[in-house]
């Protein structure tokens, strides 16, 4: 068993003045402090010597703060984010460690969730705060070394999250159990990989993401369907130095990291791309 508390104290500051060509708000002086605390239970059992069963309950928190740039309507502060974590896993590990898997079942209840956006002119971020959210899920890792210098390696997570309600300062409607921004329904990763005994090695990886929306509203015109991509590099490792030569999106698979509705705009995801990577560990 074990218990920890973990303290913060926030201090924000802010002092702004924003020209643009869209018009300039007035000047902004805040400051607050923002005083958090966040106990957590954790229950760990083993099952012989290779399962480990725990469970674990909690607070955790985001300070609140100011947004930077533009105000939600009548202020910029927003408030501090409290969450009630709970999860319940369990690790399993061979002796040899030739496979290694861990498996975690969560729920989240969220209070003044904190919901990022772009603002009406879309060019800035406003942050405001959504009354109640929950989130629930699974996640799933698994890595297996069958054979010498081979190494194979899954991830998987789903996530069921909503806002129960939010008053959107940008479009100035409310909305109920709508998707969080920029949180994905799933996201995996599959990647196989095979290193030589003189240290040559290649590996590749398909990594992908389900639906997911960049604003309270869920506007189907702009959100962003699952899509995968294929990344891979080869190179040489030795000791603390590698070197290797790698390319992402492979397929060249077109994504975007942001879509914004104001401006009827997007921020694409990187495209193919490849490279030279130097790594030296200290």
């Amino acid at each position: 068993m074990t218990l920890g508390l973990r303290l913060d104290y926030t201090d924000r500051d802010l002092h702004r003045t924003h020209t643009s060509t869209f018009g300039s708000p007035p000047r902004v002086d805040a400051n607050e402090g923002f005083f958090n605390t966040a106990p957590k239970l954790t229950l760990s059992y083993h099952v012989g010597s290779s399962v480990l069963a725990y469970g674990s309950t909690g607070l955790g928190f985001k300070p609140g703060g100011f947004t930077g740039l533009v105000d939600p309507p009548g202020s910029p502060r927003f408030d501090t984010e409290r969450t009630w974590a709970n999860e319940i896993g369990v690790k399993f590990a061979r002796p040899d460690d030739k496979l290694v898997t861990n498996l975690a079942l969560f729920y989240y209840d969220v209070t003044d969730y904190q919901v990022e956006q772009p603002s009406a002119n879309g060019f800035d971020i406003s942050v405001a705060n959504a009354p109640k959210a929950r989130s629930f899920g699974v996640e799933l890792e698994v890595t297996s070394r069958p054979a010498r210098g081979w190494e194979w390696a899954g991830q998987f997570g789903y996530t069921n999250a909503r806002l129960e309600r939010f008053d959107d300062p940008v479009s100035g409607s409310q909305v109920r159990d709508t998707h969080p921004p920029y949180v994905p329904d799933f996201n995996g990763s599959a990647a196989a990989q095979y290193q030589h005994r003189t240290g040559l090695l290649g590996r590749v990886e398909v990594a992908g993401a389900g639906d997911a929306f960049y604003d309270a509203t869920n506007t189907s015109r702009f959100k962003q369907s699952a899509y995968a991509l294929l990344n891979g590099r080869v190179g040489y490792e030795r000791g603390r130095t590698g070197y290797y030569f790698y390319g992402e999106n492979l397929t060249d698979t077109e994504n975007f990291s942001k879509k914004i509705s104001a401006i009827n705009a997007g921020a694409p995801g990187r495209p193919r791309t490849f490279g030279l990577t130097l790594s030296t560990r200290y």
